[in-house]
């Protein structure tokens, strides 16, 4: 048998608090919890969770059905009765508990010596605290949107915002790296961004306009998800610039960027660095950003090594950048296209970024080599 596999390890067991019925909670926690979960699996470390299989089923197949938008579709005016209906069966089985805060999780990790830490990780896409009263009863808070210009606590510690959606598709994106280039561009952008998902709609209007200026191979789609959704589709129909209101199947996201000299991404909410970062770093893409991060990550996300930059400058105050800086962009991307050896160095590091840090194994050890550094460094002060 595999010596690691039997290895025992600091960690005895970990608790985690969840809450199925609350959508937001259960999907921005996944990452984590199943990483925690593959990592300490191998030591045959147990995760323990607050809602028992039985009930957690149950409970996400009624928020799926409470959530479903093709059925409140059909229902129509009747849509307000089924929920109610649904949020009455869930209470039953535990739906009416609520998180302290939705975005932050809670993990309890019980050590070999018999100590406990307290982890959260606050996956808010806003630098803000998400819960100053998690903040507070934690030993370590993992900050997945940590903007260095803020100060925060001792505890609070930079983190990757990390994808959830990847769990299950590994074995789907990994042997799309290396595809054959058919694109020198790809933009699938959903449209929306800054404080309100409606702010960051002028911004990405402008990147759409100023890439379809660019000569060369391009696949281009808006995803219109918010704000006057008529004037939007009349503005990019002038300028020949497809666009939907459905989500893109994700295979063909992922196929379509594999298959892309550049793959061009913008900040998220709040100027977060989106989930597709995490996507692109899986199929080793050539990432341009529309500019470099504002937040860190920690292992960093270095310019030229694993994202270009359009160098397209947006604040929380000024979601919109100069019209000179739009200008620029069909000048820096036939630039970024003629640099072959740059983009496939990028192409290997993106992958490596991914395999060391992202993989789930990876983003579960490091969690527990934070609880490790915590319960070493009160042992030294004691």
């Amino acid at each position: 048998m595999d010596k690691v596999a039997t290895r025992r390890h600091f960690i005895k067991s970990v608790e985690a608090t969840v809450f199925p019925f609350d959508y937001w909670h259960d999907w921005y926690q996944r990452y984590y919890r199943e990483s925690i979960e593959i990592y300490l699996a191998q030591y045959g470390t147990n995760v323990q969770y607050s809602s028992s299989p039985l009930a957690t089923s149950i409970l996400r197949q009624l928020a799926s059905i409470r959530d479903s938008y093709r059925l409140h579709r059909v229902l129509g005016p009747f849509a307000p009765i089924s929920t109610s209906v649904v949020t009455k069966v869930a209470k039953c089985v535990g739906g009416d508990k609520r998180p302290v805060a939705s975005l932050v999780g809670e993990y309890c990790f019980s050590l070999e010596d018999g100590k406990k830490v307290r982890m959260c990780v606050d996956s808010h896409d806003s630098g803000d605290i998400n819960s100053q009263e998690l903040a507070l009863r934690s030993d370590v808070y993992l900050k997945t949107n940590y903007w260095p210009t803020i100060h925060y606590a001792d505890n609070v510690i930079p983190f990757f915002n990390c994808n959830p959606l990847l769990l299950e598709n590994l074995a789907m994106l990994r042997p799309l790296r290396g595809q054959r280039q058919e694109f020198d561009i790809s933009f699938i952008v959903r449209v929306w961004g800054g404080k309100n998902e409606v702010e960051g709609n002028e911004h990405c209007l402008r990147l759409l306009e100023a890439v379809a200026k660019v000569r060369a191979e391009k696949y281009l789609l808006a995803y219109l998800v918010g704000g006057d959704i008529k004037e939007m589709s009349s503005r990019l129909r002038q300028a020949s610039i497809p666009f939907t209101t459905e989500p893109i199947p994700r295979r063909k996201l992922w196929e379509i960027t594999a298959r892309s000299k550049l793959t061009i991404l913008r900040l998220g909410m709040h100027h977060c660095v989106p989930w597709r970062m995490s996507d692109v770093l899986a199929l080793g893409a050539c990432t341009v950003l529309d500019q470099p991060p504002k937040t860190v990550w920690p292992v960093p996300l270095v310019e030229g090594t694993h994202f270009l930059s359009l160098d397209v400058q947006t604040t929380t105050a000024q979601s919109v950048a100069s019209d000179v800086q739009y200008e620029f962009i069909p000048d820096v991307l036939e630039n970024y296209l003629t640099k072959d050896r740059q983009r496939s160095e990028m192409s290997r590091a993106a992958v490596k970024y991914f395999e060391d840090c992202l993989d789930p194994k990876s983003v579960g050890q490091r969690m527990c080599e934070s609880v490790e550094r915590f319960a070493r460094s009160k042992a030294e002060v004691s």
